[in-house]
């Protein structure tokens, strides 16, 4: 069963997604479609920080946190990047349109992450 705050991350890291899709493609015009990836990953990384922290899990944005935060995100970009290359480069398949499948894919492990992280040192 899909808990309301699941819903919620979902919903937002489907606004996060718009938005940094957005940039990647205006980027994927004029870098390689890695460079465009990297790029925009990094901007999602910050909206998903500051969105998750104060909608999802309701916790303090703290300098610290807001530092390491990026680290619960290097699986997740290393598992990315690979698919996408591998879809790509091996598969033939449309880099433009891939980004947007695997972020779907990997929504659960990004829950499960960003849950974990952001309620560390909380009480439940």
């Amino acid at each position: 069963m899909m808990t309301k705050r699941f819903i919620t991350f979902a919903l937002i890291g489907g606004l996060n997604t718009l938005l940094t899709y957005a940039v990647y493609l205006a980027l994927h015009l004029i870098t390689p479609y890695y460079v465009a990836f990297t790029l925009s990953f990094i901007l999602g990384i910050g909206i998903a920080y500051t969105l998750n922290s104060l909608f999802v899990f309701k916790v303090q944005l703290r300098p610290h946190s807001a530092l390491s935060y990026p680290f619960i995100y290097l699986a997740q970009y290393a598992i990315a990047t690979g698919m996408l290359a591998l879809e790509v480069e091996r598969m033939g398949l449309d880099s433009r349109i891939m980004p947007l499948i695997n972020a779907c894919i990997l929504l659960p492990l990004s829950f499960a992450m960003n849950k974990w992280f952001l309620n560390r040192g909380t009480p439940s």
